[in-house]
């Protein structure tokens, strides 16, 4: 009997150790922060996977134990509805642990591995107007397609087609249409930089 709750625990670890990775995967892939070539990637794939494995594995292997243990008290004649019951409550379990995993290291990865301060810098163009009462209006553009621009490459680009950027600016906002330009200019920031604080 030992040596099924063994393969058991076992089997524990390994699906949370499978969760970890799966799930750190798709959180590293998806944030605009976290690097799979950092320091913090190393921390969270090789040592987070250990304590992935003891931590829930070991939690949800005791919950899962204990709860067919005391299912077992209560039912004493086994049957094929109980195993299906037991089945069942191990299977949500196992999305309780899968949940909990994507939670938890998420905020891992977001909190503690990367934080905001490392989100990365992005070249904005900033393209003044006065309109026609005089007052003045600033439009912003980034291009998401080219997100390694550095502030010389958004210059260069203002120089050769500065016409194509108020071009672009009057057809999307209609009421720059009778509006005067009257300046451009780059600007490093990890927001918009005309976005209200």
């Amino acid at each position: 009997m030992d040596d099924f709750y063994d393969s058991q625990r076992a089997k524990a670890g390994k699906y949370a150790t499978f969760l970890w990775l799966g799930i750190g995967v798709y959180h590293f892939a998806t944030s605009d922060v976290a690097s799979f070539l950092s320091w913090q990637a190393a921390v969270y794939f090789i040592g987070g996977m250990f304590i992935a494995a003891l931590i829930f594995g070991g939690i949800f292997y005791l919950l899962q134990r204990g709860i067919t243990k005391l299912l077992l008290k209560i039912i004493t004649t086994p049957s094929p509805a109980i195993a299906s019951v037991i089945i069942a409550i191990g299977i949500i379990l196992m999305a309780i642990e899968a949940v909990l995993i994507f939670i938890i290291s998420g905020w891992i990865i977001s909190n503690l591995l990367f934080s905001e301060s490392e989100k990365p810098q992005k070249v904005w163009t900033i393209l003044e107007f006065q309109m026609p009462n005089g007052e003045k209006v600033e439009m912003t553009f980034h291009n998401p397609s080219f997100p390694e621009a550095t502030l010389a490459d958004c210059n260069n680009a203002l120089a050769i087609a500065k016409s194509d950027y108020v071009q672009t600016a009057k057809e999307t906002a209609p009421a720059l249409k009778e509006a005067q330009f009257i300046g451009a200019r780059c600007e490093v920031s990890k927001d918009d930089p005309l976005k209200p604080e």
